[in-house]
């Protein structure tokens, strides 16, 4: 998936951690007509708002009447990172709906797959205990080196590690991992 989509109509979810919202950020041209756009008066819109071209209105002052220009756009990810700004993040109504979802998709899931996440943030490690962990669920890491972290240490006895890349996990390993008895 290229972008976020909200469409969760499959049992099986993926979540990329610090994952990305497409948007984009609209830029206005520095003065009437001009060929160089300001970063100062930039727009943050949403994709899903479903609108396929962009025009600003402005007041032109020689016509003294409004007239539209098409902005410049960029269409891009945006992905939570770097801890002060990610953590500052975590609360932004932009995001509310994103972690809204993750969040209920962790209270109902029975079976966790956590493939190649350090288990250093703390925001995200918060979710994963108090919507999924606390409840007694499995989890299973997949990770060619096990992460040294207070969650995995408090929880080792729900959590299976395999001690591989992503890659090196066969899909018969795979099956066999979906296989496992749900830890009680």
């Amino acid at each position: 998936m290229r972008y976020f989509n909200n469409d969760y109509s499959k049992n099986l979810r993926l979540y990329k951690l610090h994952g990305s919202i497409d948007n984009f950020i609209l830029l206005k041209a520095t003065s009437p007509g001009a060929t160089q756009y300001s970063r100062d008066n930039s727009v943050r819109v949403k994709r899903d708002f479903a609108v396929g071209e962009f025009l600003m209105e402005r007041l032109d002052e020689t016509l003294q009447k409004y007239v539209y220009d098409r902005p410049f756009s960029e269409n891009y990810p945006d992905f939570l990172t770097g801890t002060t700004e990610k953590i500052r993040l975590y609360n932004d109504p932009f995001y509310d709906k994103l972690f809204s979802i993750f969040k209920s998709n962790l209270l109902h899931s029975n079976q966790l797959f956590v493939i190649g996440y350090g288990f250093q943030d703390k925001g995200i490690n918060e979710f994963l205990e108090n919507h999924y962990l606390i409840f007694n669920k499995p989890m299973i890491v997949i990770d060619i080196k096990k992460p040294d972290s207070p969650l995995i240490e408090k929880y080792n006895d729900q959590i299976t590690f395999i001690d591989k890349g992503a890659i090196g996990v066969s899909y018969k390993e795979y099956m066999e991992l979906v296989k496992l008895p749900l830890k009680s």
